[in-house]
C-alpha cells in the first residue's frame, strides 16, 4: 500500500502526512483486517512497529472527548501493567491527531491471533480470561477523567 486510504468508506487520506505529525518520515504501511469503528494499519518504521487507527468522524466514538478518554484510559491500564498496547503520542504530546479527514490514534504494535469463533483453545481462553480480571482490577483503581456524554 502506497500510503493512502480511498473508496467509498474512507476519504483520500496521506497515512504519511498523519505518521509526519508523530515525526516518522519514513514507513512501510500495511492495512490490517476487521474493525466495526475504524480501519487500522500496521506500520513498520525505523523507530519501531506501530498501529495506526483512523476513526471514522460520523461515529460518536471519534468525538474529541470520547477519544482522549478512551486514550487516557488505555495508557493508564499499560501504565498498571496491563499488557495494552502503549499509546505513542505526537510531536507535541497529545495522544491522537485530528485532522481533515478525521482522528488517528498511534500505539505500538501488539502481534496477535484471532479464532473463528467457537474455536479458541481452551488454554487460550483461560488466559484470555487471567488477563480481562487484571483490566478489571486496574480499571476500577485508575483515575480518568470522567467521560460525560
Amino acid at each position: 500500500m502506497p500510503g493512502r486510504v480511498t473508496g467509498a468508506d474512507a476519504p483520500d487520506i496521506d497515512l504519511r502526512e498523519v505518521l509526519a505529525l508523530y515525526g516518522i518520515a519514513s514507513a512501510r504501511i500495511s492495512p490490517l483486517p476487521g474493525g466495526m469503528v475504524n480501519l487500522s494499519f500496521r506500520v513498520d518504521a525505523p523507530e519501531g512497529a506501530f498501529a495506526l487507527k483512523w476513526y471514522r468522524p460520523w461515529l460518536r466514538e471519534s468525538r474529541p472527548e470520547r477519544l482522549r478518554f478512551v486514550c487516557e484510559t488505555q495508557a493508564a491500564v499499560h501504565q498498571a501493567g496491563v499488557p495494552a498496547p502503549a499509546i505513542v503520542p505526537d510531536l507535541e504530546g497529545d495522544l491522537f491527531v485530528e485532522t481533515g479527514a478525521g482522528a488517528f490514534v498511534l500505539s505500538d504494535f501488539v502481534e496477535g491471533r484471532q479464532f473463528p469463533r467457537g474455536r479458541m483453545p481452551a488454554a487460550c481462553a483461560e488466559a484470555m480470561g487471567a488477563e480481562l480480571h487484571r483490566l478489571f482490577e486496574a480499571l476500577s483503581e485508575i483515575q480518568v477523567a470522567e467521560q460525560r456524554s
